[in-house]
């Protein structure tokens, strides 16, 4: 959940607006046999991001963005981490 939300607050102080939606596990699912390996909740997070007319923009975005999560998650002792990034 830190590590989320470090990056959740990387994407507010680009001046990207940013919503938030929080899945839980529904009720009567059984928990995973090895709770590390569960995923109690999924975090949604979309940004509303402005790229430059430059044509390399969105991958730049993008690799900065990946390496922002990388890094603040690996910090947290989450390495690899497994999320799906979608830029559209």
């Amino acid at each position: 959940m830190a590590a989320a939300t470090q990056v959740v607050m990387f994407l507010l102080r680009k001046g990207w607006r940013v919503e938030l939606v929080l899945l839980r596990r529904l009720r009567g699912e059984e928990p995973e046999a090895d709770p590390r390996e569960g995923r109690a909740a999924i975090l949604l997070v979309a940004a509303t991001v402005e790229l430059s007319a430059a044509p390399n923009a969105r991958s730049e975005v993008e690799q900065e963005i990946r390496a922002v999560i990388e890094r603040r998650y690996a910090r947290h002792g989450v390495a690899p981490v497994y999320y799906d990034l979608q830029l559209l």
